[in-house]
């Protein structure tokens, strides 16, 4: 391998920023990408997590995962409601993560425990 590796996240943000012929185009470019509701992964990804998380391994990363985001402390912000809007949204994101990738461990678990029919 020649060289770093470009990241598809790297072509994406200069693709974004390569020359837009107006302020409006390069505005239109930062707008959220469309993304499946509600953020389900499929079967697949939900068995994945669910069997990671039976290794010791596996384990110990999704106890970390679920301090960082469901089990955060709120954080200290100034008593001005800019700052405690703004930390609460924050605060509410970084939870909302970890509920996603918990619910999708239960479904996981669920899908692997399936008792399949016997013909």
């Amino acid at each position: 391998m020649n060289g770093p590796v470009e990241f598809r996240r790297d072509r994406a943000i200069n693709d974004l920023l390569a020359a837009p012929t107006s302020w409006d185009e390069l505005l239109e470019n930062f707008k959220p990408a469309a993304v499946r509701q509600p953020f389900e992964p499929a079967d697949p990804v939900k068995k994945f997590v669910a069997a990671a998380y039976s290794t010791e391994e596996g384990r110990a990363f999704f106890n970390w995962l679920y301090d960082l985001t469901i089990d955060a402390p709120y954080p200290h912000v100034g008593s001005d409601k800019a700052s405690v809007t703004i930390a609460a949204a924050k605060h509410e994101a970084r939870a909302a993560v970890g509920r996603v990738v918990f619910n999708a461990m239960a479904q996981g678990h669920a899908l692997l425990n399936r008792k399949e029919p016997q013909p």
